[in-house]
């Protein structure tokens, strides 16, 4: 009964997307403040990563492009959920595996793997093969120029993703809680 009364208080997905694009200037600057030192990090790794692999011999297109990706995901993944963790721990007070850091981790990941895959992903290959080919910045610059450009992008889509993202979230947990009482046969 108390699922009946959610769904009849959860606006309609075209209310949501209403309300999303007249907020969207707000949410956009709320993700790129949240973002922005995990992107300093990150755009600094993917440098490093560049510059090393290609230091080290490995200056394929591949190689470099390949360790700039990591060398970024890496550090960047690691300050974001740092700092949350750390800003806010008062909303996590059985620490970072609690269940409220598990729920904060999984619909971050479900919108950044939709963002990731749509836009960074393929901007920051695009970008940095364009910017190998084309132009005679260091390995280092051209890390650093394709991962803060396609960051851009990236958090524009973040933004314009966080309804649906959530929504889509939420309708997975509750799928997965009924299995679980389920299985557990418990109602």
């Amino acid at each position: 009964m108390t699922e009946n009364l959610e769904q009849v208080a959860q606006p309609s997905v075209k209310d949501e997307l209403k309300d999303s694009i007249k907020n969207y200037p707000k949410t956009w600057k709320a993700y790129a403040k949240q973002l922005a030192p995990a992107i300093v990090v990150s755009s600094i790794g993917a440098a490093i990563g560049q510059e090393l692999a290609t230091r080290l011999g490995y200056d394929s297109k591949l190689a470099t492009t390949t360790a700039s990706y990591v060398c970024g995901y890496i550090p960047g993944y690691t300050t974001f959920f740092g700092l949350e963790y750390w800003r806010n721990k008062n909303k996590y007070p059985k620490g970072v595996f609690s269940r409220e850091f598990a729920e904060f981790a999984g619909t971050f990941l479900a919108v950044d793997y939709v963002a990731d895959l749509t836009t960074f992903t393929p901007a920051f290959i695009a970008s940095n093969l364009w910017l190998t080919d084309n132009t005679n910045l260091s390995p280092a610059l051209r890390g650093l120029t394709a991962w803060n450009a396609s960051a851009l992008l990236y958090v524009t889509a973040m933004a314009g993703l966080h309804p649906l993202s959530r929504r889509a979230t939420s309708a997975i947990n509750k799928a997965v809680k009924s299995v679980v009482r389920k299985l557990k046969g418990t109602k």
